[in-house]
């Protein structure tokens, strides 16, 4: 089971002559029962995916009710647009009453023409939108359909090549929303499917993206993070040096949890995700969004190991949960209290000089 509340930060630092901002924001687990509890917006993110669908159509015509790119409930046809309900300002799949998943996904699809060309589009599933990207950016979904876009909205015969190869891949994770009104319950998940559609069955492909045992429980238990969110490392000195620590700065970070009724054991983790990416593809590396160089961090107490720039063992920036405590179903209430550094590390000859940023996303979590 997992709780997961976001947090926002923001760093700011000076590698002379020039202005670095750091922005750390934040989500996500896999398990087979999810637990959230109080709130409203985004309370969970989670169950990463990464498939390819490929074969044949096997029928030349764009049918938008065939979606070559999809995310759904079912194996005929796609998500309709009538499924998808606002919840907590967002257009969720309903799970249970103010309760809803969405898929944050991307994916790529590459088909023949019917006179043979190659073509390749590139589409956003769920959030932030279902929308075409790059030079397909006017791509969007069919009028009844929705987490589904076709290099057309409307349908056209003779499009496709129905012998010709074709290549689906979407790679993404899932997000929970709610509204606040949800009530302490359990619930089973129906499993959502990556697919693309043909008219003819055996054209179609499809895969599991959120599996079919998913057990929601919805909790009492809430957790929030206190920390600083305004960092500022100041002035500091440009150094070419791979591995300098450039500067650091240390702060509390305090993880309140309570629950007022259904009481339950859980263990209370805090994650982070790199939005500006991971620097050299180092877990414990958040890049600057300029490249050449990037920001560690350490939790003392023994939660993550050293965040010194040269040591792979401070806080991983791609999702591993990082546990710093626990509750019993006897405590009402818990608080955690540790202490967090973040130390600005060169990357070298290829350290920027003037305005860069970087990104992070951050949850507490429980399980």
């Amino acid at each position: 089971m997992i709780k997961i509340t976001q947090t926002l930060f923001r760093f700011a630092y000076r590698l002379r002559p020039g202005l670095y901002l750091l922005t750390l924001l934040s989500p996500p687990v896999i398990a087979e029962t999810i637990t959230i509890g109080k709130g409203s917006g985004i309370v969970w993110e989670g169950m990463p995916f990464n498939v390819t669908l490929s074969g044949p159509l096997k029928y030349s015509g764009l049918m938008t009710k065939y979606p070559l790119m999809s995310i759904t409930d079912t194996q005929s046809y796609g998500l309709p647009a009538s499924a998808v309900k606002m919840i907590g300002g967002y257009k969720a799949y309903p799970i249970a009453p103010g309760v809803g998943v969405v898929p944050k996904a991307i994916g790529t699809a590459s088909y023949y023409t019917s006179n043979m060309v190659p073509v390749t589009y590139s589409a956003t599933l769920g959030l932030p939108e279902s929308r075409g990207t790059g030079a397909n950016s006017h791509l969007t979904p069919p009028v009844d359909r929705d987490w589904a876009i076709s290099p057309s909205s409307t349908s056209i015969g003779n499009f496709y090549s129905p012998t010709a190869p074709r290549t689906v891949n979407i790679s993404g994770s899932w997000l929970m929303v709610t509204d606040g009104s949800q009530k302490a319950t359990e619930v089973t998940v129906k499993p959502m499917y990556a697919a693309s559609f043909s008219p003819y069955s055996t054209g179609s492909g499809f895969a599991i993206i959120l599996p079919e045992n998913l057990e929601l429980r919805i909790s009492n238990l809430e957790c929030t993070v206190n920390t600083p969110t305004q960092i500022n490392f100041g002035p500091v000195a440009h150094d070419p040096t791979a591995g300098a620590e450039l500067a650091s700065l240390s702060y509390p970070i305090t993880t309140q949890c309570n629950q007022e009724s259904d009481r339950v054991n859980a263990n209370i983790n805090l994650q982070f995700r790199a939005i500006s990416g991971l620097y050299q593809n180092a877990p414990t590396k958040l890049s600057l969004t300029a490249d050449g160089g990037y920001i560690t961090g350490e939790i003392d107490n023994g939660v993550t190991g050293s965040g010194r720039c040269t040591i792979a063992s401070g806080v991983p920036f791609d999702n591993q949960a990082i546990r710093i405590g626990s509750i019993t179903n006897a405590q009402a209430n818990l608080t955690l209290a540790n202490q967090v550094t973040w130390r600005l590390c060169s990357g070298g000859s290829k350290l920027p000089m003037g305005n860069v940023d970087a990104a992070a996303e951050m949850l507490v979590t429980f399980n």
